[in-house]
Protein backbone atom coordinates (compact mmCIF):
# COMPACT_ATOMS: atom_id res chain seq x y z
CA UNK A 1 0.00 0.00 0.00
CA UNK A 2 2.97 2.37 0.73
CA UNK A 3 4.24 2.17 -2.69
CA UNK A 4 1.03 2.82 -4.52
CA UNK A 5 1.15 6.43 -2.51
CA UNK A 6 4.64 6.95 -3.72
CA UNK A 7 3.41 6.50 -6.96
CA UNK A 8 0.19 8.17 -6.88
CA UNK A 9 2.14 11.13 -5.19
CA UNK A 10 5.04 11.48 -7.77
CA UNK A 11 2.80 11.30 -10.96
CA UNK A 12 0.87 13.99 -9.17
CA UNK A 13 4.35 16.14 -8.78
CA UNK A 14 5.04 14.95 -12.52
CA UNK A 15 1.57 16.16 -13.88
CA UNK A 16 2.00 19.68 -11.56
CA UNK A 17 5.66 20.27 -13.38
CA UNK A 18 4.03 19.78 -16.99
CA UNK A 19 1.05 21.88 -16.12
CA UNK A 20 3.82 24.97 -14.95
CA UNK A 21 5.98 23.83 -17.79
CA UNK A 22 2.86 24.24 -20.58
CA UNK A 23 1.59 27.36 -18.51
CA UNK A 24 5.30 29.01 -18.85
CA UNK A 25 5.32 28.05 -22.40
CA UNK A 26 2.01 29.80 -22.90
CA UNK A 27 2.93 33.04 -21.89
CA UNK A 28 6.05 32.70 -23.76
CA UNK A 29 4.09 32.33 -26.81
CA UNK A 30 1.56 35.36 -26.05
CA UNK A 31 4.50 37.27 -24.89
CA UNK A 32 6.18 36.49 -28.45
CA UNK A 33 3.08 36.54 -30.72
CA UNK A 34 3.14 40.39 -29.09
CA UNK A 35 -0.59 39.79 -27.14
CA UNK A 36 1.29 41.04 -23.57
CA UNK A 37 1.31 44.57 -23.08
CA UNK A 38 5.17 46.00 -23.35
CA UNK A 39 4.75 49.41 -21.77
CA UNK A 40 3.86 47.55 -18.72
CA UNK A 41 7.05 46.12 -18.46
CA UNK A 42 9.37 49.60 -18.15
CA UNK A 43 7.21 50.04 -15.23
CA UNK A 44 6.83 46.93 -13.60
CA UNK A 45 4.28 43.90 -13.65
CA UNK A 46 0.78 44.27 -14.97
CA UNK A 47 -1.27 46.18 -12.00
CA UNK A 48 1.96 47.91 -10.17
CA UNK A 49 1.93 51.49 -9.54
CA UNK A 50 3.85 54.11 -11.44
CA UNK A 51 7.37 54.46 -10.46
CA UNK A 52 8.07 56.94 -7.48
CA UNK A 53 10.05 60.29 -7.91
CA UNK A 54 12.58 58.71 -6.04
CA UNK A 55 13.19 55.55 -8.85
CA UNK A 56 12.63 57.96 -11.61
CA UNK A 57 15.62 59.88 -10.57
CA UNK A 58 17.89 57.45 -9.95
CA UNK A 59 16.95 56.03 -13.45
CA UNK A 60 17.51 59.22 -15.03
CA UNK A 61 21.00 59.56 -13.46
CA UNK A 62 21.53 56.10 -14.50
CA UNK A 63 21.28 56.67 -18.26
CA UNK A 64 23.26 59.95 -17.44
CA UNK A 65 26.39 58.47 -16.03
CA UNK A 66 26.00 55.01 -18.59
CA UNK A 67 26.01 58.33 -21.66
CA UNK A 68 29.29 59.73 -19.72
CA UNK A 69 30.80 56.00 -19.80
CA UNK A 70 29.95 55.39 -23.36
CA UNK A 71 31.88 58.43 -24.33
CA UNK A 72 34.76 58.33 -22.19
CA UNK A 73 35.01 54.68 -23.65
CA UNK A 74 34.84 56.27 -27.20
CA UNK A 75 37.68 58.95 -26.14
CA UNK A 76 39.39 56.07 -25.18
CA UNK A 77 39.38 53.96 -27.54
CA UNK A 78 40.45 56.57 -30.06
CA UNK A 79 43.44 58.18 -28.14
CA UNK A 80 46.92 56.91 -29.18
CA UNK A 81 48.42 55.03 -26.17
CA UNK A 82 51.27 53.26 -27.99
CA UNK A 83 54.56 53.48 -27.04
CA UNK A 84 56.59 53.47 -29.96
CA UNK A 85 59.74 53.89 -28.19
CA UNK A 86 62.31 54.45 -24.54
CA UNK A 87 61.13 57.83 -24.35
CA UNK A 88 57.24 57.25 -24.50
CA UNK A 89 58.08 54.11 -22.32
CA UNK A 90 59.46 56.37 -19.46
CA UNK A 91 56.79 58.78 -19.90
CA UNK A 92 54.19 56.59 -19.43
CA UNK A 93 55.43 55.10 -17.00
CA UNK A 94 56.38 58.75 -15.60
CA UNK A 95 52.55 59.44 -15.79
CA UNK A 96 51.04 56.02 -14.46
CA UNK A 97 53.05 55.77 -11.24
CA UNK A 98 54.59 59.45 -10.68
CA UNK A 99 57.82 59.30 -11.30
CA UNK A 100 60.35 56.72 -13.01
CA UNK A 101 61.09 56.23 -9.52
CA UNK A 102 58.02 54.85 -8.09
CA UNK A 103 57.86 52.76 -11.06
CA UNK A 104 60.99 51.22 -10.43
CA UNK A 105 60.01 50.61 -7.17
CA UNK A 106 56.37 49.52 -7.35
CA UNK A 107 56.02 47.93 -10.96
CA UNK A 108 60.01 46.51 -11.84
CA UNK A 109 61.57 45.90 -8.78
CA UNK A 110 59.50 45.21 -5.73
CA UNK A 111 61.34 43.02 -3.86
CA UNK A 112 63.95 45.79 -4.00
CA UNK A 113 66.59 43.18 -5.24
CA UNK A 114 68.31 46.62 -7.35
CA UNK A 115 67.87 44.05 -10.41
CA UNK A 116 65.64 42.90 -12.84
CA UNK A 117 65.58 39.57 -15.15
CA UNK A 118 64.12 40.10 -18.81
CA UNK A 119 61.90 37.52 -17.97
CA UNK A 120 60.68 39.16 -15.00
CA UNK A 121 60.69 43.02 -17.25
CA UNK A 122 58.43 41.21 -20.15
CA UNK A 123 55.70 40.15 -17.58
CA UNK A 124 55.54 43.24 -15.79
CA UNK A 125 55.49 45.65 -18.35
CA UNK A 126 52.56 42.81 -19.76
CA UNK A 127 51.12 42.67 -16.92
CA UNK A 128 50.14 46.86 -17.31
CA UNK A 129 48.87 46.76 -20.11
Amino acid sequence: AATGMTGGASQSRRNSRASRKSSRAHILAKNLAGAVDRSACVVGMPGHRAPTRSSAWTREVSVAQIAELEVAKSAHAGADLAVRNVDDFKEFLARRYGSLFAAWQFLLDPMAKGQIFFMEFSERVRGIG
